[in-house]
């Protein structure tokens, strides 16, 4: 009986020992399959993020919330270094647009650098714009444009939560401002990759610009040639209406827009509609600068038509209704003048009336 009992026990030993064996496989089994899921989803992250760069004009991807925390908010690490930089369209200047040009410039360089090599999915560049996300730019806490930092592939993001960027994984601003040289350099110091040449594409190197430009210049020559021909250059009323044009640009701030590189319209994404105004007090679009001039050319004209067109008539009814024609189009402007000057500043202007003003009454 004793030597039945101990063979018992050694045969559930040995069978709890298989139990535990195979557990301990099918635990390490289930292990590798999750580890391959993972780097599956990340490699699938990475083929994404390089397809959205080949469909991109420069190479930058361009990414809104949802694509940001799916693509790069993974809680594993990943294998490849993201550069995001971050700006508002709406309040672009022509500084601003030229750093995101270097940034797109070096972005080119490197899909050029490594393509066909697996080295293609290690180093991404992508954008941000406000307006789209402002999720993004809260939890990043930014404060000011351009924005920009290094995303290692270490760094872990959560979705919708603050996050302190470490110093060193911000782009300094002498970077940003630095050229593509720079910037260049201080992608090869944070990834380990460089690239041999930094590619600038010329305007002039499309090959349709030269054809465009002899078209161009041989339309303006016929032009010219048959304006003169018809003797119109010689009319006192086409220099009349050049003078207009030129006092309604002057008024309507182009020499800003030009210097700043102020975009002709914003978009509301939140309405999808276009934006011709901002309530910026301090900005414009070229589209409500062009029409706050023509609102000042109108109330010109107006006061023209009351000082020098009206006198020239001797009809009474005559002048009478160029007067009040005047009077409506200047009345018209000014008050469009004062609505937009009141929704962009919280300003109204109203008549002001002094105390003694009702001594006037007296006489």
């Amino acid at each position: 009986d004793f030597v039945s009992c101990s063979t018992v026990d050694e045969v559930d030993v040995a069978t709890r020992r298989r139990m535990w064996r195979r557990c301990i496989e099918a635990l390490v089994a289930l292990l590798a399959l999750c580890a391959a899921v993972e780097a599956e989803e990340v490699h699938a992250n990475a083929k994404e993020l390089h397809a959205r760069a080949k469909k991109a004009t420069d190479g930058v991807a361009h990414l809104e919330k949802d694509g940001f925390f799916r693509l790069l908010a993974t809680k594993e690490k990943r294998p490849y270094h993201v550069f995001v930089y971050l700006t508002a369209d709406a309040h672009t200047s022509s500084q601003i647009k030229e750093y995101r040009n270097n940034f797109g410039h070096v972005a080119r360089s490197y899909m050029q650098e490594y393509k066909g090599t697996d080295r293609k999915y290690e180093v991404f560049f992508v954008d941000l714009e406000h307006q789209e996300s402002p999720e993004i730019f809260h939890m990043l806490q930014v404060k000011q444009i351009p924005f920009a930092f290094h995303i290692r592939p270490d760094f872990k993001l959560k979705s919708y939560t603050d996050v302190s960027l470490d110093q060193e994984d911000m782009i300094p601003k002498h970077v940003i401002g630095g050229g593509v040289e720079a910037l260049a350099e201080y992608v090869r110091l944070k990834t380990g990759l460089g690239v041999s040449k930094i590619i600038i594409p010329k305007f002039y190197e499309k090959p349709l610009f030269f054809p465009m430009l002899g078209a161009a210049v041989l339309t303006i020559v016929m032009m010219v040639y048959q304006l003169f021909q018809t003797g119109i250059l010689f009319q006192k009323y086409l220099y009349l209406v050049g003078a207009l044009v030129v006092f309604w640009l002057s008024v309507s701030g182009i020499m800003f827009d030009i210097i700043r590189g102020v975009p002709f319209n914003g978009f509301n994404p939140q309405k999808k509609t276009i934006q011709w105004f901002t309530k910026q007090n301090s900005y414009q679009f070229v589209a409500e600068g062009l029409i706050m001039g023509a609102s000042y050319t109108i109330s010109g004209l107006s006061l023209c038509l009351i000082t020098i067109v009206a006198p020239k008539f001797k009809d009474p009814a005559v002048r009478r209704i160029f007067t009040y024609t005047g009077l409506l189009g200047f009345y018209w402007a000014f008050k469009y003048t004062s609505a937009v000057y009141t929704w962009k500043t919280g300003f109204s202007a109203r008549s002001f009336n002094p105390s003694w003003f009702w001594a006037l009454n007296l006489f």
